[in-house]
């Protein structure tokens, strides 16, 4: 019986350091598993905070890439609107340019038109003057030929009373000296 007790004992003990074995090779690969779970955890969290990393680098390159389009944008609009500005200041000023011109044009135009007028006025004056003038001189010459036409015939009814004169002196020394003849 002691026997029997003695091998039932050391099956016991083997049992149970078999199920103790078992229950440390279990325990073992759990807490395996366990630091397998936990290492792959960090691996994931690893990788995620890696990929947030390039995932926040891209959200920042692409702000960054953003940001400058909009300023580049801003400058071009900028840009635009002070060609733009430019342009209608150019236009403004052109518009005045022109503006000016066409008043200048009108203005020579009228003063041309006075001018011409003055100077129809001028010349109609200076032939209404010449045309006194000539008949000034036309009734000069005129009253000039009328003198002398009545001094020419003033001349030769002079000369014919003379000649008369001289005719009948003559006659009368013709007659004194026929009597004379005759009272010899």
């Amino acid at each position: 019986a002691e026997a029997v007790r003695a091998d039932f004992r050391r099956q016991q003990e083997a049992e149970v350091r078999r199920l103790a074995a078992e229950a440390e090779r279990a325990e073992k690969a759990e807490a395996e598993r366990v630091q397998e779970a936990r290492r792959q955890a960090e691996e994931d969290v690893f990788r995620a905070l890696a990929e947030a990393r390039k995932e926040a680098e891209r959200v920042k390159e692409a702000r960054r890439l953003a940001e400058e389009e909009v300023r580049r944008a801003l400058a071009e609009a900028q840009q635009e609107t002070r060609r733009l500005a430019e342009e209608k200041e150019r236009a403004l000023r052109a518009a005045e340019e022109a503006r000016r011109a066409e008043e200048a044009r009108r203005a020579a135009e009228e003063e041309a038109r006075r001018a011409a007028e003055e100077r129809e006025q001028q010349q109609q004056r200076a032939r209404r003057k010449l045309e006194e003038i000539e008949k000034e001189r036309a009734r000069q010459a005129a009253e000039e030929a009328r003198r002398l036409a009545a001094e020419e015939a003033r001349r030769t009814e002079e000369a014919r009373v003379l000649a008369e004169e001289r005719k009948e002196q003559q006659q009368r020394a013709r007659r004194q000296e026929e009597r004379l003849i005759k009272d010899l």
